[in-house]
């Protein structure tokens, strides 16, 4: 719908005023413009604003760097190109968002401007002294051409378009049409203007969309104040409640097929529609007392230029009901809309009724006993029952009847009221004492209300069954059916750890539990719960379906239109993610608190839904609700780079060290710019969109060097969004410590260092091992020699002497020592074998899996078990150390298999890799017992002696055993500590500080 609607009440639109005594800007505004990138233009006394919607920022630093300067500013025109045209005196100036041209050549007051459907513009001038040329101007290359000499006409106040794309001005003498070169004069009819040679009378004029003019004489009179015309004559507009020849004419607005505006001296405006005229004037809001300029932009909005500020102007999705319409209180604690098509409002006295279709307005009154009204009620028969302070009273054919108890008393605050479908009337009584709730019932056709007990505490909301019997839901959270005779709890366990607020039942049966947890639905037995996180903020307490069947939600946060399509998903899919929704709230004029009785929310039979509160009768039409279809323009206007301001956005390139952005922008929407929200984002800093709600500007700190774009994005007041947005990029160059060339320098330089580092703890490594391992090897020679001069020369001793006494015994005594002998040889063999072992005695080549093989052999060369040795990899040398302990844990782990296992067969597998040297040994036999482990405490020391070898060299040793299962012992070595290291240049390097 259009912005401002003629159907809406002045008084009813939503009203925005900026007044001087605000001192967002200076002087009293003279013109207004719009230019194609959306920003309002303003010229006041004090020079040319640009106005966003939040801020007025002054213009007059471009204006007084012009050639020739102009003191004042008298028009504002903003063209199809996207330029803004500048009245001065003696002057006129275009801005092309970038550059200002200046146009000169004749003198006077450039009043006003237009631009025709050609695209040509045209200006005209007044006090024009000493010149022949005319008062109609056009400016061209850079200096300005006036016509209109010749046929009279010199100066003007005001010029229009038609749209015939004829020209229309007029002076004080006569109104004068310009169309294809030609000059038309319509000479005035009043005598009283023919004494202002020029200079004065007509100040505004208003071309219709018929071919006909508006003639606005800033005198009233006969034949002035405002005239129509039409076929060539002026005629005055009369009706009953008004003469066009009363006003005093400033400025005029003429809609397509729409109604027609004037400004008036100190006559506020006034808004004429098929001769009914309505006023607005500062006791209603306007900023002054005058009308002096009209302007609709490009949303649609109504702006008013008075001599003390600028108005706006714009319709509303709520409308308002107050004193200002006639209702008789500023509040409402309950209305109802009747079937009837009539509006109640309970007010203090009885009730404000309101009637009529296009736009109802006040039309009865219904005057009651008491001094405070409560809650209404329309009955199934039309009956209307109105609560007042303690009683009821039920309106029937223009009769009033009052409700009592048994026993005559009155029956207390009206708290709520149902009819159910047998035609019972209840009634919830509040005793605000002990917060207790009574509930009434009246039956039908009796003035009597009888008692019902129920149990339950005052109630929150008392509402008919679809069927029979009422539901209440008490403070307590408790929700009860209830007929005559018979009170149900509702212990559905969708209500489990729920905390109810309202209550309805839908046209299917279907019970809305309105939670502080979001919405419960009960049908029957069943139950569904809507963990809907925007109800629940909300905390709705009241609703109502539209006529479409959309669901109109009411709550803190105001009113939520939930669509009919989502509402029937509810049930089907209650975790189903809400879509976004409309909601009406405090920024579109609804009032938030509530009326405090029922009913507070009532829908009429047009549709229309009409709401009790603290600011008024309020009506919603769900049919007919402002929405704003046009994206948000969007314009990054300034940016502040270490505290400097950039002149141009264009210059984005900025210096090494340069760090710290602040940035400007903004979104050109101004029917309600506090509902405008915008998002950011800045390439090569930002992973995500930042939304920043109605934040208008962007700080970065501490950024890199690199290249950015920053992007911003704004929606209007209806939350439709300009997804192009705004944007531009800048680069931050690098310091010189920040370039590639000295990033790679310093990595190669801490690469160097690193590797010098790593080089002399390699070489500190090396050298400790080295030294272990020559201590190790000088006790091992130590040892070898210890056994070689002892053991092993007093056994080659022992040996020879018994040699020498062999022939000295009996043959069967030197077989005996023969044998015995030969045994001692033999482990003589072993010592000297082992002294070897000790002193290291065996090539680098030496293959250890043929080692393992040969030690096999001799260890299983008389057993059953049969031995294989596999090997995985490519075989590699192996360090001496390593080579002997491997050689011993797998004479340990062979041994122990060979004794005590039992196994028919033994595998040994050896893996070489490039980081690690693996051993495994598996045999089939019993399996190790669950003490074997701890033989050690009994003197065996097999598996500790294995497990410590092989962690004295850097490995890990396990052994896992079940029993009957076999036996399967894991050696692991780090291939740097297994394997004799290939030379190399950075072998070379790393030993260079042995040499």
């Amino acid at each position: 719908m259009t912005a401002v609607s003629s159907s809406t009440p002045i008084t009813q639109y939503v009203h925005t005023a900026w007044r001087l005594e605000d001192g967002q800007f200076d002087g009293v505004p003279r013109a207004i413009a719009q230019t194609t990138d959306g920003y309002i233009w303003i010229a006041t006394e004090a020079g040319v604003f640009r106005f966003d919607g939040v801020r007025f920022v002054p213009f007059n630093d471009v204006l007084q760097k012009a050639p020739n300067p102009s003191g004042d500013v008298w028009s504002l025109l903003g063209a199809s190109d996207g330029s803004l045209w500048i009245g001065g005196t003696n002057h006129i100036y275009r801005w092309n968002g970038m550059t200002l041209s200046t146009f000169a050549g004749r003198v006077g007051r450039y009043v006003a401007m237009v631009e025709d459907h050609s695209g040509v513009i045209w200006a005209i001038r007044e006090r024009v002294r000493g010149e022949r040329e005319g008062g109609l101007c056009r400016p061209s290359g850079s200096t300005i051409a006036c016509i209109g000499g010749k046929s009279g006409f010199f100066s003007s106040y005001t010029v229009a378009v038609g749209p015939d794309n004829s020209i229309w001005a007029a002076n004080g003498q006569a109104l004068f049409r310009f169309h294809s070169g030609t000059f038309r004069e319509f000479p005035f009819f009043s005598s009283r203007l023919r004494g202002t040679q020029g200079l004065g009378g007509v100040t505004a004029l208003a071309p219709d969309s018929e071919g006909g003019v508006w003639i606005g004489f800033d005198v009233a009179g006969r034949h002035l104040g405002l005239e129509h015309l039409q076929n060539g004559h002026p005629q005055p507009v009369r009706s009953s409640t008004f003469s066009s020849t009363d006003l005093k004419v400033e400025a005029l607005l003429a809609e397509k097929d729409g109604p027609l505006w004037i400004g008036s001296f100190e006559g506020g405006i006034d808004r004429m529609l098929d001769g009914d005229i309505e006023h607005y004037g500062p006791n209603d809001g306007l900023s002054g007392d005058s009308g002096g300029k009209f302007f609709k932009d490009r949303e649609g909005d109504l702006w008013v230029l008075t001599d003390k500020g600028i108005d706006r102007f714009r319709d509303a999705s709520v409308l308002t009901y107050t004193s200002a319409q006639r209702l008789s209180l500023n509040y409402s604690d309950a209305a109802l809309a009747s079937q009837d098509g009539s509006i109640w409002a309970v007010t203090d006295t009885g009730a404000d009724i309101l009637r009529g279709q296009a736009l109802p307005r006040l039309s009865d009154r219904v005057h009651l006993p008491g001094t405070r009204g409560t809650s209404i009620l329309e009955g199934l028969n039309g009956d209307m029952w109105l609560g007042r302070d303690n009683d009821l009273y039920r309106i029937a054919n223009h009769s009033t009847t009052r409700i009592r108890a048994e026993g005559g008393d009155s029956l207390g605050v009206v708290g709520r009221m149902a009819q159910d479908k047998q035609g019972n009337v209840w009634i919830s009584i509040w005793k605000l004492q002990d917060d207790d709730s009574i509930l009434y019932v009246v039956r039908p056709n009796e003035d009597v209300a009888q008692r019902v007990v129920t149990g339950l505490g005052m109630s929150d909301a008392t509402i008919a069954d679809f069927r029979s019997g009422i539901w209440i839901l008490d403070r307590s959270g408790h929700i009860a059916h209830v007929e005559i005779g018979k009170v149900e709890l509702e212990r559905n366990e969708a209500l489990n750890q729920k905390h109810p607020l309202g209550l309805m039942q839908g046209p299917n049966g279907t019970l809305y539990v309105w939670c502080k947890e979001g919405l419960v639905l009960i049908r029957g037995a069943e139950g569904r719960f809507i963990p809907d996180p925007q109800l629940a903020s909300c905390q709705v307490h009241e609703s109502i379906f539209d006529l479409a069947g959309a669901l109109w939600a009411r709550g803190k946060c105001g009113l939520i239109r939930v669509p009919k399509s989502e509402v029937e998903e509810w049930w089907k899919h209650p975790n189903t993610s809400p879509q976004p929704r409309l909601l009406i709230g405090a920024k579109d004029g609804l009032g938030l608190n509530w009326g405090d009785f029922s009913l507070t929310i009532s829908r009429s039979p047009d549709g229309r839904l009409w709401l009790a509160t603290r600011h008024g009768l309020q009506m919603v039409d769900p049919a007919h609700l402002y929405f704003n279809s046009i994206p948000p323009p969007v314009v990054i206007e300034s940016l502040i780079a270490d505290h400097t301001r950039v002149p141009h956005l264009a210059s984005n390139d900025f210096p090494a060290g340069t760090r710290d952005f602040e940035i400007d922008y903004t979104a050109l929407s101004f029917p309600n710019p506090a509902k405008v929200l915008f998002r950011y984002k800045l390439d090569g800093h930002d992973k995500e969109w930042q939304d920043v709600g109605k934040r208008r500007q962007a700080f970065y700190t501490n950024l890199t060097p690199g290249h950015y774009t920053f992007h911003v994005t704004a929606c209007n007041d209806s939350g439709l969004w300009n997804e192009q947005g705004a944007s531009f990029h800048f680069d931050i160059e690098p310091a010189w410590y920040q370039t590639l060339w000295f990033q790679l320098i310093a990595a190669a330089l801490t690469f160097c260092m690193l590797l010098i580092v790593y080089i002399i703890r390699a070489r500190v490594i090396s050298e400790r091992v080295t030294l272990r391992v020559s201590e190790r090897m000088s006790e091992r020679m130590r040892i070898s020699r210890e056994l070689h001069d002892t053991l092993l020369q007093a056994i080659q001793g022992i040996i020879l002497r018994f040699s020498t006494l062999m022939d000295r015994v009996s043959p069967d005594v030197q077989e005996e020592m023969e044998r015995s002998l030969n045994d001692t040889e033999s482990l003589l063999v072993l010592g000297r074998d082992r002294i070897k072992e000790l002193r290291g005695q065996f090539s680098d080549e030496a293959d250890i899996a043929l080692e393992i093989q040969s030690l096999s052999a001799t260890l299983f060369a008389n057993h059953r078990c049969k031995v294989s040795v596999e090997t995985k990899g490519t075989s590699r040398p192996l360090k001496a150390i390593a080579y002997e302990e491997i050689v011993w844990i797998a004479r340990e782990a062979m041994t122990n298999s060979c004794k005590h296992s039992n196994a028919e067969a033994l595998t040994l597998r050896l893996s070489f890799t490039p980081s690690s040297f693996r051993m495994s040994i598996r045999d089939n036999g019993i399996g190790l017992g669950p003490d074997a482990l701890r033989a050690h405490n009994r003197g065996h020391f097999g598996l500790v002696s294995m497990r410590e070898r092989a962690e004295g060299i850097g490995g890990r040793l396990s052994v896992s055993s079940e029993s009957g299962q076999g036996t399967l012992v894991n050696l692991s070595l780090p291939g740097r500590v297994a394997y004799i290291a290939r030379r190399g240049w950075f072998s070379d390097l790393v030993s260079f500080g042995h040499r």
